[in-house]
């Protein structure tokens, strides 16, 4: 071969390279801006994604331990969640609504009471100086607290969103390999095989991530239900519930979930608070270092920079939403990079495999913090099948 025609397949394969480049980063922005545009819609879809892959791991456990037919597994499932709700709720609810109002009523006057205990101090003082104009009606009757919570119950739009979620993600439970085959139709031809991998990929990997977090909420909740009952403090069923629910969004969730509970702690004294501070340091220590750890045979984990960056900006942009998906969302986004640019474009497909033999991780190729890790055993991969 001269080299000239070397030349030119370098000059050709060097202008490939580029307008691949290109191409991904226009096709970035405008998935960007159709993301800021219908960003609503895109946030419930999503959501609903998440809710049918937890419906489906459901339904594919069942199928597998159990004399159940798979084509009935789904609605077995669903009714056998929807009794434990049912009776759940029936025997809880009083309980829980007592308690809630109550919390609702009695942080105020916590709040009320935290604040003349710090006016003693003089710089603690100064620096409170702002506080009142920053959470208005936090003191006295708590008005703030009420009109929030009568604003959500009474919200049509907040009931109009969980009754399409639900239906979505029942849809898109039911049957899945419709919904993936007509996306992967949309493409051409040559890039159906590897859409329908990344996409098999994206299942599996989320799959992961819901069970690692499930069982991080159901950790917390028990450590933390059981270190409130010993010691003593008011509504502690309550206060369990939120640390449990508010432990779905790493890192922020447990700092909301812990203020009402150090509030309540307080009005039993300066001992009492700092002990539902550890509390709280030593549930998420134990279970983030230790516990989640311990079930995983194959951590794959999220950059705890990345997470909280993603919180923080998708916090902001869009409201508790954002805040809530901002985890998986940027689970998603790093299997699509590993994927589509790194594999794909820049050709580095050990990229992975290497991070994986050197850290044990599996689908992402990184480490993270042991609280942001997501499961992917053996177990996980077979349920992925089925998406």
């Amino acid at each position: 071969m001269s080299t000239h025609q070397s030349g030119e397949m370098q000059e050709h394969t060097w202008h490939h390279r580029v307008w691949s480049t290109t191409g991904i980063v226009a096709g970035t922005i405008l998935l960007l801006a159709f993301f800021w545009v219908a960003s609503d819609v895109i946030l419930l879809v999503f959501g609903s994604i998440l809710l049918s892959l937890l419906f489906r791991m459901m339904a594919d456990g069942l199928a597998r331990y159990t004399p159940v037919p798979e084509r009935w597994s789904l609605l077995v499932a669903l009714l056998l969640l929807l009794v434990a709700l049912v009776v759940g709720i029936w025997s809880l609810a009083p309980e829980i609504s007592r308690q809630v109002q109550q919390l609702a009523k009695t942080i105020p006057a916590a709040w009320t009471q935290l604040q003349g205990q710090l006016s003693n101090f003089p710089l603690l003082r100064s620096l409170m100086a702002g506080t009142p104009d920053a959470l208005p009606g936090l003191s006295g009757s708590g008005q703030t607290v009420q009109r929030v919570t009568g604003f959500l119950s009474s919200s049509l739009g907040v009931l109009a969103n969980i009754f399409l979620i639900l239906v979505l993600s029942l849809f898109f439970a039911s049957d899945p390999k419709t919904y993936k085959e007509g996306l992967v139709r949309l493409l051409p031809i040559s890039r159906r095989p590897r859409a329908s991998e990344v996409m098999s990929e994206l299942s599996k990997t989320l799959r992961a991530w819901m069970l690692a977090q499930l069982f991080a909420m159901v950790v917390i909740g028990v450590l933390t239900g059981s270190g409130l009952f010993i010691l003593g403090i008011p509504l502690a069923f309550a206060l369990t519930l939120l640390a449990a629910l508010f432990n779905f969004i790493p890192n922020i969730g447990p700092l909301i979930a812990g203020a009402p509970a150090v509030l309540l702690a307080f009005t039993h004294g300066y001992e009492a608070s700092l002990w539902v501070v550890a509390l709280y340091f030593s549930a998420q220590t134990l279970e983030g270092n230790f516990i989640t750890p311990m079930i995983q045979q194959r951590a794959v984990a999220i950059p705890p920079a990345l997470t909280i960056a993603a919180q923080l900006v998708l916090g902001v942009l869009f409201g508790f939403a954002g805040l809530a998906l901002a985890t998986p969302l940027a689970v998603t986004a790093m299997v699509l990079v590993r994927m589509l640019y790194i594999e794909d474009v820049l050709g580095d497909r050990e990229f992975g495999a290497g991070k994986e033999e050197q850290t044990g991780s599996g689908t992402t190729g990184y480490r993270g913090s042991p609280a942001s890790s997501v499961m992917a055993s053996p177990e996980v991969e077979r349920y992925s099948k089925g998406v």
